[in-house]
């Protein structure tokens, strides 16, 4: 017989999982995040726009309720119903002393089986990534990203 005890150990249990695998995907949001800003060759100065505002060159970014890019923290993503994170890597394009210009490749990020899959870009191009997360492969799903960026700057139509 299952009673309400079951019940409620088995929901602390699910919520527990839930929060445990937001975590690693958070973790995993900042370990990619890191490969990409250090594989840039970026400055170590961040250019500043004219109200003082400095400009990264790679964020974490999301679209807010009313509709525009907002730079948030790893630690703000929550996962939808399918225990996935969507969210955007922003690049920097422009150091444009007015704002500055990005690109936002979109980003959604889920584990199956052990394993992190990473689908990258407006045609999304999928990494995955296995358990143990070779740093090559952290490298190579970084390039990945990088490439969605130059994809997404790039029209075949003016070739």
């Amino acid at each position: 017989m299952i009673f309400f005890e079951d019940i409620s150990k088995q929901k602390r249990k699910l919520d527990t999982q839930i929060a445990e695998r937001e975590s690693q995907l958070r973790s995993d949001v900042v370990m990619l995040w890191n490969t990409i800003k250090n594989s840039l060759n970026i400055p170590d100065v961040l250019p500043i726009d004219v109200n003082g505002k400095k400009l990264p060159y790679v964020y974490v970014g999301m679209v807010n309720d009313s509709g525009l890019m907002q730079m948030i923290t790893p630690s703000q993503l929550k996962m939808d119903r399918n225990y996935s994170l969507d969210f955007y890597f922003c690049f920097l394009t422009d150091e444009n002393v007015t704002s500055g210009s990005y690109c936002y490749v979109p980003i959604q990020m889920w584990y199956d089986d052990g394993t992190l899959y990473i689908d990258s870009g407006k045609n999304p191009q999928q990494v995955a990534l296995r358990s143990d997360k070779t740093p090559h492969e952290v490298h190579a799903a970084a390039e990945v990203i990088k490439q969605s960026c130059i994809d997404q700057l790039t029209d075949v139509r003016l070739f």
